[in-house]
């Protein structure tokens, strides 16, 4: 499913087609949750503009992502890249827990912190390739 393609045609979707709607939910929702990062995004996109007249779908969301952050947690890149996609399009939710996603989680255990000392790079190479990143350096990256 192309998630930039449906997020620029589905706006509305639950008011024309409560039904369809309806069954894209779960999915969606999953996929910001389990999906890459670009994928989470997008997804978070797409929840924005089907449900753009509930924004609980988009509370239910960020509840159950930061409920997910974690340092060690395996797709903590997608899990911050949804958050911060929430963040940029619909604000006023994202402020009830920006506190606690900002401060008490990405400066206090994200970016002060250097979890991957072993990334396998030499320390001469200043580039590299996004994929032989650690996931601590995306992680802060996507942040």
């Amino acid at each position: 499913m192309d998630l930039k393609i449906l997020a620029k045609t589905a706006q509305g979707l639950d008011k024309k087609h409560a039904s369809v709607a309806g069954c894209l939910q779960p999915q969606l929702l999953k996929i910001a949750k389990e999906g890459t990062p670009k994928q989470a995004k997008q997804a978070v996109q797409v929840i924005h503009a089907v449900y753009q007249d509930s924004p609980k779908v988009l509370e239910r969301l960020l509840e159950s992502i930061v409920g997910l952050l974690d340092p060690s947690h395996p797709n903590l890149p997608s899990i911050v890249k949804a958050i911060a996609q929430i963040a940029k399009v619909a604000p006023k939710i994202f402020e009830e827990f920006s506190r606690d996603v900002v401060r008490d989680f990405l400066l206090s255990e994200i970016l002060t912190q250097d979890r991957d000392q072993e990334d396998g790079l030499v320390e001469d190479d200043y580039w590299c390739e996004q994929e032989e990143l650690s996931k601590d350096a995306r992680v802060k990256i996507e942040g």
